[in-house]
């Protein structure tokens, strides 16, 4: 849980050897109106290039829009509240008596201080390690209440050259520094009354004293160690990482994890004499021997640390890779009692951080390689996903020999919700947020027109076999009969096929008029898509890197006519020409990316192999369309949704609704192609018909997102219109009839 200081990130900037080629900085000065006039919307200033290579690419055909960053961002850049996410500075507050301070001790700090006395009454009974019985009684005083109170080790220093003596002969005295003194490991820097002491504190030249701390004392050599070691340590270890687990994963406790996890690491193995507390930092003048403060707390709640990353990534999200634990351990370990219902709601949630690695590890691959590297791998593992979990699903109904509940039927639900998602919750979600903090945002017209374009385009073609087979197809049936079912009237009728309208007969309608169309769709698609990766990459791709030299050369003339030029210039001169350092390299985000995809792919057969339970179990109102559009449609694409929020966050509304139009056409352009193959080859029982409800939904979607962006801005209002619209069809969607399977 501990994450780099100030210091570390200032050693990882120095020790990185990543050279990537230079591009051009992007000037953040200009207003909105003007840099969407050519257009591209760039807000912020990237940091280095292989930032700037990842804003290029999220604005490119076929790559996925991310936000956060690949590559460590500067720790002075970060606000005081981030800062202090990562520093180990013991900040004062008023007051200590703080509601969620008084929750850690009722919940946490009254059973682990009752755990040490009771430790320490163990370590009296052996006589040899009373010395250790009263070190546990001082922590259980502690841990009760640690708020306000300094851990103290009684230290030894000596100094690392001849130079650190004073001009008596004598050697410096040591006072506690907590900023510069709480590791144990390594030079201490020696303060004297909050200043650094040297040859002459009072002069102005005097330089600070570095001295190594030494231990004079070896607790190997004592059988009260030993003691110790089998009996006390092993239980509170337990105990520690307990509530190290427990808080981390509450995230806004993570303060309480990191004492905890510090006190595992330094006081378990201190000498138990050196041990001191204290309600006040100890001053060398008070003291027979100096004192270090190793450990200090103010207050057990943060609620900042929603904001905390390990390795680049979000607490939250590295989190939540606990449910993947619980989701192998529920779909591959035999239990006496399984419950369905659980076991597909850890394997749905499971999805949630492994896609975010999965798009993370794409994107910092893509940012440190080519962009024909890139639009590969995006192609490749970005719709990985719910590609594999379609082609489960299919394979699961192929296996099935009843008609319920219909497979084929999930899936083109589940393809219809993520048009559905992309079109209308995802922008509308995006603009209600980007609203509420900046009111109105402008919108590029002409990308979102193009994009729109490029979506009505993409619908049309998958759409197109049901347009064919809703005008002249139908279905002909004999033998029927009029029954009363109550009130109403019920038909009921016997050897139905369907066949072209005006050609009774035709019993082969689908196989010999509609499934030529599919497998033409399928051949066309794709190629579309690569004619958008060659238009982005090859012939044009030119565009973008002019646009950011044009843009460059134009804040230039402006910031010289101001006569700012030479400070700012030298300033991002510097920045990018400062070598970067990436997160996860390009070895280490293949490995993660590959054993991503190999977890998700367990979690999400677990979580299809429990459909069946659900959509069967009696009296369930759940039916294969409502889960297919909303639960499997939708969980795949929160990354995606978390991307979205973050730039309509940053007033870049235009990469937001980039974001559900580009996922929207890899739906149409990939995705459906690839499930076509597949039941070509596996027999898979998909044909790519839509219902009368899928079909109206997404033409119905299509056309007001097409108007929506009409007049160049977006607010909170035209969000709420989106979402409610999409809101009302997932409520057609819910009352929808059970579907009924036919070959």
């Amino acid at each position: 849980m501990e994450s780099s200081s100030e210091n570390s990130y200032e050693d990882i900037q120095r020790s990185s050897e990543v050279n990537v080629p230079h591009h051009p900085p992007v000037m953040r000065n200009r207003s909105l109106r003007d840099n969407i006039e050519d257009g591209f919307v760039v807000l912020d200033t990237p940091e280095n290039d292989i930032e700037v290579k990842k804003m290029e690419q999220n604005y490119m055909f076929g790559f996925k829009k991310w936000k956060a960053h690949v590559t460590v961002r500067p720790f002075e850049e970060r606000s005081e509240a981030v800062k202090s996410l990562y520093t180990s500075r013991f900040d004062r507050i008023r007051s200590t008596y703080v509601p969620g301070n008084i929750t850690y001790t009722l919940w946490i700090g009254i059973p682990v201080a009752l755990l040490y006395l009771l430790i320490g009454a163990i370590m009296a009974v052996t006589i040899i390690g009373w010395p250790y019985a009263r070190f546990c009684w001082k922590l259980a005083g502690y841990f009760i209440w640690p708020f306000g109170k300094f851990v103290n080790e009684e230290t030894s220093y000596e100094p690392e050259q001849a130079s650190v003596h004073g001009e008596e002969g004598g050697n410096a005295s040591v006072i506690e520094d907590t900023h510069a003194v709480s590791d144990n490991e390594g030079a201490s820097r020696l303060m004297n009354d909050g200043l650094a002491a040297g040859p002459s504190s009072g002069s102005s030249d005097s330089q600070p004293i570095y001295l190594r701390k030494v231990s004079r004392t070896t607790i190997w050599r004592r059988p009260a160690t030993y003691v110790w070691l089998l009996i006390g340590c092993p239980i509170l270890s337990l105990a520690h990482l307990l509530v190290i687990l427990v808080t981390g994963l509450l995230v806004v406790l993570i303060p309480v994890s990191k004492l905890y996890l510090a006190s595992m690491k330094k006081l378990f193995l201190m000498p138990p004499e050196k041990l001191s507390i204290s309600c006040s930092p100890p001053s060398h003048r008070e003291q027979r021997l100096p004192q270090e403060v190793i450990m200090c707390i103010y207050q057990a709640v943060n609620l900042y640390f929603y904001k905390f990353t390990v390795d680049g990534m979000n607490i939250i999200i590295t989190n939540m890779l606990i449910f993947v634990l619980i989701t192998l351990s529920l779909g591959y370990v035999k239990f006496s009692e399984e419950i369905p219902v659980v076991k597909f709601i850890f394997g749905a949630i499971s999805i949630i951080p492994l896609a975010h690695y999965i798009g993370f590890a794409i994107t910092s691959i893509s940012s440190q390689s080519r962009h024909v590297v890139g639009a590969f791998l995006n192609a490749l593992f970005g719709s990985f996903i719910e590609i594999f979990i379609y082609i489960s699903t299919l394979l699961k109904g192929k296996d099935n020999n009843s008609s319920k509940p219909c497979y084929p039927a999930i899936v083109k639900s589940a393809l219809t919700g993520s048009l559905l998602a992309t079109m209308l919750f995802i922008p509308g979600l995006c603009m209600v947020v980007g609203g509420l903090k900046h009111k109105e945002q402008a919108v590029n017209v002409r990308s979102a027109s193009v994009s729109s374009t490029l979506l009505f385009i993409s619908v049309a073609g998958a759409f197109s076999p049901t347009m064919f087979a809703l005008t002249y197809g139908g279905f002909q049936c004999a033998q029927c009969q009029v029954g009363m079912n109550g009130s109403f009237y019920s038909y009921e009728c016997e050897n139905c096929r369907y066949t072209t309208v005006g050609m009774p007969g035709d019993s082969n309608f689908y196989e010999e008029r509609v499934l030529p169309i599919v497998i033409s769709i399928a051949v066309l698609l794709p190629m579309a898509y690569v004619i958008g990766l060659a238009y982005s990459l090859v012939t044009h791709a030119h565009v973008l890197e002019n646009h950011f030299k044009e843009k460059e050369a134009q804040e230039n003339r402006r910031m010289g006519n101001s006569g700012q030029h030479s400070s700012q210039a030298s300033g991002q001169h510097s920045g990018h020409h400062a070598t970067p350092v990436v997160l996860w390299g390009r070895t280490k985000s293949l490995v993660i990316l590959i054993v991503s995809t190999t977890a998700m792919a367990f979690c999400a057969e677990v979580a299809v192999e429990s459909l069946e339970h659900i959509l069967s179990a009696e009296g369930s109102r759940i039916t294969e369309t409502f889960i297919g559009v909303t639960v499997i449609a939708v969980i795949p694409e929160i990354p995606e949704i978390i991307n979205g929020i973050q730039f309509a966050l940053k007033n870049n509304i235009n990469l937001s609704l980039e974001i559900g139009s580009s996922i929207a056409v890899q739906v149409c352009l990939l995705q459906i192609p690839i499930l076509v193959v597949a039941d070509l080859i596996l027999g898979l029982n998909f044909r790519l018909l839509f219902n009368n409800l899928d079909f109206w939904s997404v033409i119905l979607s299509v056309i007001i997102v097409n108007y929506t962006f009409v007049d160049g801005k977006s607010d909170y209002f035209q969000g709420s219109m989106l979402c409610i619209v999409y809101f009302i069809l997932l409520i057609m969607y819910f009352f929808a009839p059970e579907q009924v399977c036919r070959d």
